[in-house]
């Protein structure tokens, strides 16, 4: 593998690495972590630079801390389709039953009610296995990795059309 390339793959094979030794709730915060980091990233790269942008995802009162509040947004601004937000949505819920849960597992009738409605980018894969289609674990792992390696390089992309100031004045005199 080239230098490139590495430095392209190294913090997507560094996330599988972590996720694959975790517990079910290791797993699910370990996932949600890191597509928090990657929306805040996707939306950094395409809001303006500088204090008033800071300051939606920094202190006691931003509105975009919150993973709901970053997946709207960024939804309501065309960066993620409505397919990731609904598949963030739903691993946003798992996320929270995790949290609010020490017992909370797969095994667990809302939450594996919950994974088992995931078929981001594996709907393919669950149409000819039943054995993946039918484990809520698996279905949660699948589908996260695939939505990360969907989000993976999308701050990069949107970069290309950062919002620039616009002088409103000069243009409507």
């Amino acid at each position: 593998m080239d230098e490139a390339t590495s430095k392209f793959l190294k913090p997507l094979m560094d996330y599988l690495e972590v996720s694959n030794n975790e517990s079910d709730r290791g797993k699910v915060l370990v996932a949600m972590s890191q597509i928090d980091g990657m929306l805040e990233k996707i939306l950094l790269a395409f809001l303006l630079d500088g204090k008033a942008t800071n300051d939606l995802f920094k202190g006691p009162n931003a509105p975009m801390r919150s993973l709901f509040n970053k997946a709207n947004f960024s939804l309501s601004l065309s960066l993620i389709s409505t397919v990731e937000f609904s598949a963030i949505g739903i691993m946003r819920k798992i996320r929270n039953s995790f949290a609010h849960s020490v017992s909370a597992t797969f095994d667990d009738p809302k939450i594996e009610k919950l994974a088992l409605t995931l078929d981001f980018g594996i709907a393919g894969i669950i149409a000819v296995d039943e054995e993946i289609a039918a484990d809520a674990r698996t279905r949660f792992s699948m589908s996260s990795v695939s939505l990360i390696n969907s989000l993976y390089n999308r701050a990069h992309y949107v970069s290309k059309n950062k919002i620039r100031e616009t002088d409103w004045h000069e243009n409507n005199p």
